[in-house]
């Protein structure tokens, strides 16, 4: 059986849309239907921030870097957000275009960031500036989740249609394809 170690009476102003726990600095991030971003202590589970201004609309996806610094959040506003989890700060906005960004997930080095969109792409971006490094095609329908291998080598995204997509991100070539029920989450294991 599992039993609540902690319950934080309003959390968000609305419902919790996604989670990240960084294991670096053991800070949780949570992300909400009321537009915003909020970190937590991972051990006395307090909040210690909330990220307010850089979306509009409710926020569907969080990550956070391996090594805890950054944070990613995309939003119903079709923003991604790079928030600088030390500092406290707004780093830089990205605008992708309409529906281009749902799932949003780090490379496991933390310098590309990975996104599904509605027309079933990965788009790749670059950390550093913000810029599209690349789309990876899929023609699968909207990727709703993407996740990179724990080498940082391939990324994978599922998609409403049903099936997984994996690439090869150096040659930005797809190497496999999982045909199933329509997928709603992926992740990378240790």
């Amino acid at each position: 059986m599992y039993a609540t170690l902690h319950k934080a009476a309003k959390a968000h102003d609305d419902s919790l849309w996604s989670v990240a726990w960084t294991a670096e600095t053991n800070k949780i991030v949570t992300s909400s239907v009321d537009a915003s971003v909020r970190v937590w202590n991972g051990e006395t589970f307090a909040a210690e921030h909330q990220f307010k201004g850089g979306h509009l609309l409710g926020v569907h996806s969080v990550d956070v870097s391996a090594d805890g610094a950054l944070a990613v959040s995309a939003s119903l506003d079709s923003q991604i957000c790079l928030w600088d989890l030390q500092a406290k700060a707004l780093l830089r906005t990205i605008d992708p275009g309409p529906a281009e960004a749902w799932k949003a997930c780090f490379s496991p080095k933390g310098n590309v960031l990975a996104t599904g969109s509605h027309s079933g792409a990965i788009n790749l971006w670059t950390v550093a500036d913000g810029s599209k490094a690349a789309s990876l095609e899929t023609k699968g329908g909207f990727a709703l989740a993407v996740a990179f291998s724990p080498n940082g080598e391939t990324v994978a995204c599922g998609t409403e249609k049903g099936a997984v997509y994996v690439f090869d991100v150096e040659s930005k070539k797809q190497i496999n394809k999982f045909e199933g029920m329509c997928v709603s989450s992926c992740c990378a294991g240790p």
